[in-house]
């Protein structure tokens, strides 16, 4: 009985594919019904970002539990297996564990360190736990990753200076151009990645890296940047009023999962 991840990430797949692959949190329960349902899995977990989608189980035979999750990722994306499998990765017993832990930690991110992905798993894990379809094994392989990523975060210096997708922009930006005076910011995005952005971009006004009167348009998931009523919300929000962007085109809101169709999904 093998545990094993298959999966999918920023390095080994195109972003149109990877994006066809990804689980909403909407989804994610019927997705985890659909592949505990499968003959050679008995326990199973999605651990599903922007940047990678992979599926931890434990399966009766590894090359069987291997072809469930592979019929399953074709099923959902609407790919053929031929569109996608030499972008899979595979790792079993050990290597899976290890795996795991590499990611928790931050060591597999696209950033080297960030922090978001250990709360990610933990996501995976209880959402595993609330349907059902992860137990014994994949409880105690995902309670010890996410123990092991804490501790790499306070015992190492990787978690030392706060690192995102978001600040990594500002700070490449910035010795570019230079200290960012007077610069206005547009930020899209849904959920902690937009709310990351606008977040640095507050930070780095505070540090003098932007100008003092940045301006950033948030997407519906930026927390920090919403208008409200049209106004900004009060004035130290780095927020634009609804007059100045009523011009604008209209905007897709930004997604992590994308809108091609799937098959039966």
């Amino acid at each position: 009985m093998s545990v094993i991840v298959v999966g999918l990430n920023h390095r080994t797949v195109p972003v149109e594919l990877l994006e066809r692959m990804t689980v909403p949190q909407h989804l994610l329960p019927k997705v985890l019904h659909d592949l505990a349902g499968r003959e050679h899995l008995l326990e199973v977990a999605v651990l599903s970002t922007c940047n990678r989608t992979e599926i931890y189980a434990r399966g009766t035979r590894f090359h069987a539990a291997v072809g469930d999750v592979r019929d399953f990722l074709a099923a959902y994306s609407g790919a053929t297996p031929d569109d996608f499998d030499e972008h899979l990765y595979t790792y079993f017993d050990d290597a899976a564990v290890g795996h795991l832990f590499a990611v928790a930690s931050g060591l597999d991110s696209m950033i080297v360190g960030e922090g978001e992905i250990l709360g990610q798993v933990r996501q995976a894990w209880e959402a595993a736990e609330r349907e059902g379809s992860a137990r014994q094994h994949l409880h105690r392989l995902f309670r010890h990753a996410v123990e092991t990523g804490k501790r790499v975060r306070t015992e190492t210096g990787i978690g030392r200076h706060p690192v995102s997708v978001p600040s990594a922009a500002v700070t490449v930006a910035a010795e570019h151009v230079g200290p960012l005076d007077h610069a206005k910011a547009l930020v899209i995005g849904a959920g902690q990645m937009g709310a990351g952005l606008a977040s640095t971009l507050r930070s780095a006004r505070r540090r003098g890296a932007v100008g003092r009167e940045p301006h950033a348009a948030a997407g519906a998931g930026a927390r920090g940047a919403r208008r409200r009523g049209g106004r900004s919300r009060s004035p130290r929000s780095p927020t634009r009023s609804s007059r100045s962007t009523s011009r604008s085109p209209r905007r897709r809101r930004a997604r992590c999962w994308s809108s091609a169709p799937r098959s039966r999904w």
